[in-house]
């Protein structure tokens, strides 16, 4: 139906309805180029009567099929777009607009920029009196300097930094003063100035605030993040009043201006940062901008935080259509990053942890269908939060911190998280499981459906034997501690599981042959000596905490006659560790205790 899509959108009288309407938009994704000479008169025609309709398609299409639109936006219509009249505002700033959603592409981009039309409008139109003018035009001058390769946020742009600076101000100026009405109608064929104007200039200050110099810029102004508060109160208003699930494009561009706002770099191993280094240098690219270092962020951080933008957000997140969802998982794991407990905790107070539970709800269910990493997000944020606060504070005693066992067992168990991420969930397990035994048996017994292992208790081993870092082994240490309050955890330790009668095979005394045999830690025996050569003392601040929480072990563990038995028949060099921490002459009198203790 090419020719049929454009009637409706246009605006002809039959095919008005809702459906016949979506139905269009959903054709305009499969035009292709080979049917721009069919639009062409249909377009030139509907210019005369409507051209603001016209420009309005003209830039959906633009959005929804930049291939085509390429080929559409020929001379032939630009001769009839392109405004002849500075002071008409309405056709201005539609135009402009059309030319800003075409140039979000970047193949359109570098189109629409080498049309000597579009080179001389920007060059010869003087600065509009008007402001929804100015914002309009402005955005564009942004959007055809970002450069062709930038296929997401740009870290520069082709402008200087006077200029950049200009626009800045304008924009902040304009969303500062300028009272944001609803839109009339949200449909985007439908054209309406103002709105577009007030889009247009969020816009612009999200392009800007990829600039170091302009996200601090951004961050001291608490005149504009007090507007930035209230606008998206009133989208998270409008939700309620109209479609939850609407998408609403000024929540989208805020909330995308304030991760950015307070993005930190990604973090990298030592092999990624010496890879970095190399390209570096093969590029002869200097250093990060300071204002990108993660003690510049923290302070924006802080900032966004006293500006009081955190309650809007949270009212917006459990009323925020599916397409936000991602853009405030990534703020909201931004703004708990620090680990400043004084910080997390006022965050806690604010709502943050409701907001994250909402958005781990949804995540889980994305899981169910799409296993993609970026799903995490909410579960590594809630994980942060978890770390830093009681937990009987944190989630209460109605049920919640179950809920939390979930959605963090996930991010230890799932393939798809990163080192940091199965971390962050070992030490939140760990809180939660010295709640109570009970919360102990629930963290131990937690699982994930596409993991290669079962629950929780039963991947601390092959995690443990899988990573060579001295800080998860700790953790994962002192989870185990905690999750050996359940019966079976500790059975399964202690060796009691193993006991079938008090002479089994399973306990019986290692003979001194095994002294040179490999660690089975499918037994209870292996799994003991493991323990046992976790417990020298080293001058690692690491390597002394994991001493600690594998002595702390064991000694939970020895209050089974099982494991007292089974840790005096092992060989005499499992007991090295031991040995180092006594005198000489204690040793033996040691291990008699112990065996005194399992005669008892």
């Amino acid at each position: 139906m090419p020719i049929a899509c454009w009637d409706v959108l246009l605006g002809d009288e039959h095919g008005t309805s809702p459906a016949a309407r979506g139905e269009a938009l959903a054709a305009f994704r499969e035009l292709d180029a080979s049917e721009v000479s069919d639009a062409l008169p249909l377009l030139a025609a509907a210019a005369t009567e409507r051209p603001l309709r016209v420009l309005a398609v003209l830039g959906l299409v633009c959005l929804v099929n930049p291939l085509f639109s390429q080929a559409l936006l020929c001379d032939d219509v630009l001769a009839y777009a392109v405004p002849n009249d500075d002071k008409n505002t309405d056709w201005v700033c539609a135009f402009a607009h059309m030319v800003g959603e075409g140039a979000s592409h970047p193949m359109l981009r570098q189109h629409l920029k080498a049309q000597p039309r579009i080179q001389a409008w920007l060059g010869e139109t003087r600065a509009p009196s008007d402001a929804l003018a100015a914002v309009c035009m402005d955005l564009v001058r942004i959007k055809l300097a970002i450069p062709t390769d930038a296929k997401t946020t740009p870290s520069t742009l082709d402008l200087s930094e006077d200029m950049c600076h200009a626009l800045y101000e304008r924009f902040a100026a304009f969303v500062r003063q300028h009272h944001f009405a609803a839109p009339k109608d949200t449909a985007p064929w439908v054209w309406d100035t103002v709105t577009a104007a007030q889009s247009d200039a969020l816009e612009g200050l999200y392009y800007l605030a990829s600039l170091p110099a302009l996200r601090d810029a951004v961050s001291h102004d608490a005149s504009l993040l007090g507007k930035l508060g209230t606008l998206l109160s009133a989208s998270a208003s409008d939700a309620t009043r109209h479609d939850p699930g609407a998408p609403s494009s000024e929540a989208f561009v805020i909330v995308s201006l304030l991760t950015t706002l307070v993005a930190y770099p990604p973090a990298l191993s030592e092999k990624e940062k010496q890879i970095d280094a190399l390209r570096r240098s093969a590029t002869k690219r200097g250093p990060d901008d300071p204002r990108l270092a993660p003690p510049s962020v923290a302070q924006r951080v802080r900032r966004v935080v006293e500006a009081g933008l955190v309650p809007p957000l949270v009212t917006l997140t459990t009323r925020a259509s599916p397409q936000l969802h991602r853009p405030l998982a990534d703020l909201f794991l931004s703004l708990v990053t620090e680990q400043d407990s004084a910080l997390r905790g006022r965050l806690l107070q604010l709502g943050v942890c409701r907001a994250l539970l909402w958005l781990a709800q949804q995540s889980l269910a994305a899981l169910s269908s799409s296993m993609d990493a970026a799903h995490l997000i909410p579960f590594q944020a809630l994980a942060k939060l978890t770390i830093s606060m009681e937990p009987a504070l944190m989630y209460g005693v109605d049920g919640t911190a179950v809920r939390a066992v979930v959605y963090l067992a996930i991010l230890f168990l799932t393939p798809l998280s990163s080192l940091l991420q199965v971390f962050e969930a070992a030490l939140a397990l760990t809180n939660l499981a010295s709640m109570s035994p009970a919360m102990a048996t629930a963290v131990a017994h937690a699982s994930c459906p596409k993991s290669d292992h079962k629950t929780v208790s039963e991947a601390i081993v092959p995690l443990f034997l899988q990573h060579e870092s001295l800080m998860l082994r700790r953790a994962l240490t002192e989870l185990l501690c905690n999750l050996a309050q359940d019966e079976g955890v500790f059975a399964h330790w202690s060796g009691e599981a193993e006991r079938d009668t008090p002479m089994s095979p399973a306990a019986a005394p290692a003979s001194m042959d095994t002294a040179s045999a490999p660690l089975r830690l499918h037994t209870a025996e292996g799994r003991l000596r493991l323990l046992l050569s976790l417990c020298y003392v080293s001058d690692d601040v690491h390597a002394l905490a994991l001493a600690k929480a594998a002595s702390g072990l064991l000694a939970t563990l020895s209050t089974s006659p099982v494991t007292c038995e089974l840790l005096i028949g092992l060989p005499t060099h499992a007991w090295e560790p031991i040995r180092a921490l006594l005198p000489p002459p204690s040793l033996p009198a040691f291990v008699r205790l112990c065996h005194m203790a399992w005669l008892a």
